[in-house]
């Protein structure tokens, strides 16, 4: 199965916001598949299959110095990039949508690289916003401060994606999955 628009969609949205079920409803249906990112982060059980390769700082160092990273960034003490070659990779890809879960302030990063290689119409943004009280109950059993911080953070999201020139698609996720996952397949396929 292949989508019309985008050849990647990228999905954004602060913690709790259901990026990585999305992505994963996304992946069962079949004609979509993950870009892999680099980090140096342990793994966690929300991970999904194949979305990170877990390597050592010095090797992420090695990769920075021979500039392999489209873009990286440092998110809570913790290392994060992307290949040049694994966004050429997908973009080349004419059967499947590739899926990217990133923080806005590397998504200007990819912007950039889409319309330096004429491919700025092969990328879906798409903005993942939930309530307060529906993100506070998903994250019950974390640190309740620290996920306020996280949320209250995640406010300017919108705007910084404005301000760095990113068209987005703004998808609401406050109950039914599987409703968010279609509205983003209906954007997709318009």
């Amino acid at each position: 199965r292949r989508y019309i628009m985008g050849r990647i969609l990228t999905l954004t949205g602060p913690p709790g916001n259901g990026k990585s079920a999305i992505a994963s409803k996304l992946l069962e249906l079949g004609g979509f598949s993950l870009v892999v990112s680099y980090t140096t982060r342990k793994q966690r059980p929300t991970d999904l299959p194949g979305e990170y390769s877990y390597i050592r700082q010095p090797d992420f160092d090695n990769f920075s110095k021979r500039d392999k990273f489209l873009w990286q960034a440092n998110v809570r003490g913790f290392e994060y990039g992307t290949m040049r070659n694994s966004i050429d990779f997908a973009l080349d890809k004419t059967d499947i949508t590739s899926i990217m879960i990133l923080v806005p302030e590397v998504l200007k990063t990819l912007r950039g690289y889409a319309k330096r290689h004429g491919r700025t119409d092969d990328f879906l943004h798409v903005l993942i916003e939930t309530n307060k009280e529906v993100v506070l109950d998903r994250l019950k059993d974390q640190d309740q401060n620290a996920v306020m911080k996280r949320i209250n953070d995640g406010r300017n999201w919108p705007q910084e994606m404005a301000d760095a020139g990113v068209p987005c698609k703004v998808v609401q996720n406050n109950g039914d999955i599987g409703e968010t996952v279609l509205e983003i397949i209906r954007t997709l396929i318009r």
